[in-house]
């Protein structure tokens, strides 16, 4: 048994007793010295020197390791290399090319103390404030802050305005304000690089830059506070709980939900003042008024401990304006007999039975002022068929806006009845405003039928009774007028849904046409004639009397084809309908 060699490494310097150690014999010097590898760890080697068994691999059996290396695919994974202090066992391999790299670049100590000196000046001037000259670009910004915190100060504050929600509107505002905020709003768009972006993203991005120019003044003056609050009240709208707005608080982007709160009682105040200034500035457009139920068809029915809910029913009030004048009030206004069944004799035998012995389609080719549908073109045919559309697209046909509207209450009432009726209309009577503006003129109200109904009837009390009645005499300065949309909707509703099969195959119609004519002429069948009065008179009709006679202002042709309608609503029992549209034939014709 070989005897196991203890000592020092004369390559490493090193004793390890856990390592194995070697002596170099004469074949291991003659292959030692065949490469350069000891002239680097032991250039003084000789038979006898003592070496680890880690070192006298790489110097006596270095043509070994590299064949090893080369032919070894197993080897090829780069090892760890990462110094680890702690770690006494683990030594570091580089290959003899990496060494020689190391060597040859190693730096003396006194460079690597002239490098530290270099880096720690480096640091020391990025430390120091900055020179007049950086401060350039922190003046100029702040100049414009300032300036752009003073424009909206005055316009929120002092000038008690709304802040502008538009982000063109936004920018009028502050260039036209101040002169040296030209540019500005450009400056931090064109930062978002807006050139890579399509064209609602750089509309969106405008209105981001916008609420970014707000909460940069109002990072600087608190008082300009405006879209904060405008922000808090839509999420207070929305449902937002109390926590979710403290926490967009504390973000920055709204205020406390006490600030909310307090907003709102407000709004409640100086809102019956809005509504005064309203009517005052349009004492000289004609005024429309609007009462409707609205009912919230959502709400949970399940019933709790000591309720049971209910669909709750809403008053809503509008006010809308006309471009026209008003209309004066006349104590002949009236027809004292209300629905006068004589005069609607007289008018339907001399007036309307003549054109309705003619089907719709062959009565409206007598009317010249009036387009047949088929000869429009792909795109105002859509559009004059478009009746009751919330689509985003229809925004800036303002004919359709609500730009002009005003809610003047929103009260818990279901509209039921006559008295309920007279509780909402007390609501806009008790405003001095429109006291003043019904002593003088009249004020149109299209409604539903029981709008229509409760009104007139309230109406006809007052006539008939005067002051005996409790009902206000403001009544009397009230035009309840069938609303043509309400025409248009519930006659296709009779129409469409009770022939709802036949419509599957309605395109063929024109098609064939001219043949059945010609095949049938003055047939009585029974099949034929209904076909022909549902193609030729009741959908032509229901499809033209708000969409082309109302809204082109045929007033004779749409009271005509009211009439017709009238007996579509005869025809299908709709009972309430077929009273209502007598109703405003009698009005027109007194």
């Amino acid at each position: 048994m070989k005897k196991k060699l203890f000592g020092q490494c004369a390559a490493c310097n090193l004793e390890k007793p856990e390592e194995r150690y070697r002596n170099i014999s004469n074949y291991a010097l003659e292959k030692a010295l065949t490469g350069i590898a000891y002239e680097i760890h032991c250039p003084e080697i000789k038979v006898g020197t003592l070496f680890c068994n880690r070192c006298y691999c790489a110097i006596v059996e270095h043509n070994n390791y590299k064949k090893y290396k080369n032919n070894n695919k197993k080897r090829s994974i780069e090892r760890d290399l990462t110094y680890q202090p702690n770690n006494q066992k683990k030594r570091i391999t580089v290959s003899l090319e990496e060494y020689q790299r190391l060597v040859n670049n190693s730096k003396s100590v006194e460079e690597l103390k002239i490098e530290i000196q270099e880096l720690k000046g480096q640091l020391e001037i990025a430390m120091k404030p900055m020179s007049p000259d950086n401060n350039t670009f922190i003046k100029y910004f702040n100049d414009k802050i300032q300036r752009l915190t003073t424009v909206l100060y005055n316009y929120q504050h002092r000038e008690r305005n709304k802040p502008v929600l538009d982000a063109d509107e936004f920018v009028t505002l502050i260039e036209n304000r101040d002169p040296n905020l030209r540019d500005f709003f450009n400056l931090i768009y064109q930062s978002m690089n807006p050139n890579a972006k399509g064209w609602k993203t750089k509309e969106s991005l405008k209105q981001k830059v916008m609420l970014l120019c707000y909460q940069m003044a109002a990072l600087r003056n608190k008082q300009v506070s405006g879209t904060k609050n405008v922000i808090e009240l839509y999420m207070a709208g929305t449902g937002t709980s109390t926590v979710g707005i403290n926490t967009l608080s504390n973000m920055g982007l709204s205020a406390t939900y006490q600030t909310v709160y307090n907003n709102k009682k407000q709004i409640v105040n100086v809102y019956e003042q809005t509504i005064q200034e309203y009517i005052s500035d349009n004492q000289q457009k004609l005024l429309i008024l609007n009462i409707d139920d609205y009912h919230d068809l959502h709400e949970s029915r399940i019933p709790s401990v000591t309720s049971i809910n209910r669909i709750s029913h809403m008053a809503t009030i509008l006010l809308n304006t006309n471009n026209i004048l008003p209309i004066l009030l006349s104590s002949t206004f009236y027809n004292p007999n209300g629905i006068d069944a004589n005069l609607l004799k007289q008018a339907l035998n001399f007036q309307y039975m003549t054109g309705f012995s003619n089907s719709y389609n062959a009565q409206k080719f007598n009317w010249i002022s009036i387009k047949d549908i088929t000869t429009l073109n792909e795109f105002d045919l859509v559009e004059t068929l478009v009746v009751h559309c919330y689509d985003a697209d229809l925004s800036e046909k303002h004919v359709r806006r609500f730009d002009t509207t005003k809610l003047v209450d929103f009260i818990p009432l279901d509209l039921k009845n006559m008295n309920d009726y007279i509780k909402v209309l007390i609501k806009v009577f008790r405003l001095s405003e429109m006291q003043s503006y019904l002593m003088n003129y009249i004020i149109p109200i299209p409604a539903d039928f029981p709008g229509q109904l409760y009104i007139r009837r309230a109406i006809v009390q007052k006539l008939k009774y005067g002051n005996q009645c409790s009902i206000p005499k403001e009544v009397l300065s009230l035009v309840p007028i069938l609303g043509p949309l309400h025409v248009s909707l519930n006659t296709r509703e009779s129409c469409f849904l009770t022939i709802h099969p036949f419509f599957n195959e309605l395109y063929k119609e024109s098609t064939i046409k001219s043949y059945i004519f010609a095949r049938f002429k003055y047939s009585k069948d029974l099949g034929y004639c209904t076909f022909v009065d549902l193609l030729d008179n009741l959908i032509p009709a229901t499809l033209d009397i708000y969409t082309i006679l109302f809204r082109e202002n045929n007033f004779d042709q749409y009271i005509e084809t009211i009439f017709r309608l009238w007996t579509v609503m005869r025809r299908f029992g709709r009972k309430n309908y077929d009273k209502i549209m007598l109703a405003l034939i009698s009005d027109i014709q007194y």
